[in-house]
């Protein structure tokens, strides 16, 4: 399946056809946490995001470690993958601004707040950084 049209949490959890493990790796986790899947029946799952592939999961399997495992140069946040708007979002709570519209504008383009003592944000599917926001700018 292409990266591209993944980028949807419906989307990646349509992708769960015959999908073999039960328990708590289903498939509306999965997708929620980025991934679907690979191939029909089997449990192969990829990252819409970084295309990390992974698979043979157990009933112990802890999908974030694994992935943080996978990818130890990516880019996390106290350990939160930073997939959704919520999260990121929830990134803000030290945001050193009082620019409350510009804080949803940037979660929604994928920029989370990156180190608390500043205002630096990171983009977190490229991680650029970018930091010395003013009243004014926007996230694009």
């Amino acid at each position: 399946m292409s990266e591209t049209i993944m980028d949807s949490i419906d989307a990646r959890h349509a992708s769960f056809i015959n999908w073999p493990p039960a328990g708590r790796l289903d498939p509306p986790r999965m997708a929620a946490t980025g991934f679907y899947q690979q191939t029909l029946g089997s449990d192969a799952v990829s990252c819409f995001n970084c295309n990390v592939s992974m698979g043979n999961w157990n009933d112990v399997s802890d999908l974030i470690m694994e992935h943080q495992s996978a990818l130890v140069n990516y880019t996390w946040n106290n350990g939160t993958y930073m997939i959704t708007v919520k999260e990121r979002l929830g990134s803000f709570h030290t945001w050193p601004i009082g620019i409350k519209p510009l804080l949803i504008a940037i979660a929604l383009v994928g920029v989370y707040h990156s180190n608390k003592m500043t205002d630096s944000v990171t983009c977190f599917c490229r991680n650029l950084a970018l930091r010395f926001w003013k009243k004014n700018d926007g996230p694009v």
